[in-house]
């Protein structure tokens, strides 16, 4: 082969392998560059999702005090001799009140997870039970529990309520979250409100 001819074709081997490895380099780096788009995108939307829960969580929690005020405002006005005729606006109070909670637990399963959806659950749902023993504390004869028992089991529902959301708020905005709610639900199903472990939680996030 004529040497002009060898040296012009190695030359143009050279040329294409050097754009070939560019080509190959370039595919990596936009893998690359995509991945840390996705990571970083993922990361965003569960610092967003932390505050969707942080603000769903609260505003369940303060429409749930507002009907409790208004159920201790009647279990107070039940020790006055004009409890008959004053009750009605209070239960007026109490069915409003007692609606802005249902309409504030509607939002805790769509921002999760499924423990804290139960758990609101169950917290709302004590609300009938309060208020039919403060109806049966009317009647001389009611042998019905005390409100101030429905108060101390209100409150147990109230505090384990918040202690998982403190659980679920502070996992990390990172790819173990998954797995780490995962925990918290298995966590959930095996330990009840009255286990030490529960009460001896450090949650780190509070209702205010």
């Amino acid at each position: 082969m004529d040497k002009g001819i060898a040296m012009v074709i190695s030359a143009g081997l050279g040329v294409a392998g050097a754009l070939l490895g560019a080509v190959g380099g370039s595919g990596v780096t936009a893998r690359t560059i995509r991945r840390q788009v996705k990571d970083q995108a993922d990361v965003e939307h569960r610092h967003w999702l932390r505050q969707q829960r942080r603000d769903v969580y609260t505003e369940f929690l303060s429409a749930c005090d507002t009907v409790l005020d208004t159920l201790r405002s009647i279990a107070a006005l039940s020790e006055s001799p004009r409890q008959q005729a004053d009750a009605g606006p209070l239960w007026d109070a109490y069915s409003q009140a007692y609606s802005g909670s249902l309409q504030a637990e509607y939002a805790v399963p769509i921002v999760g997870p499924n423990a804290m959806e139960r758990l609101a659950s169950r917290l709302q749902g004590f609300f009938p039970e309060m208020s039919k023993t403060l109806r049966d504390s009317e009647r001389p004869d009611s042998t019905s529990r005390s409100f101030d028992s429905c108060l101390v089991e209100y409150w147990d529902r109230y505090n384990t309520f918040i202690a998982w959301a403190g659980l679920t708020l502070n996992t990390p905005a990172d790819s173990s979250t998954d797995d780490e709610l995962a925990e918290v639900e298995e966590l959930y199903e095996t330990w009840d409100s009255d286990s030490s472990e529960l009460a001896e939680l450090e949650v780190g996030w509070r209702f205010d």
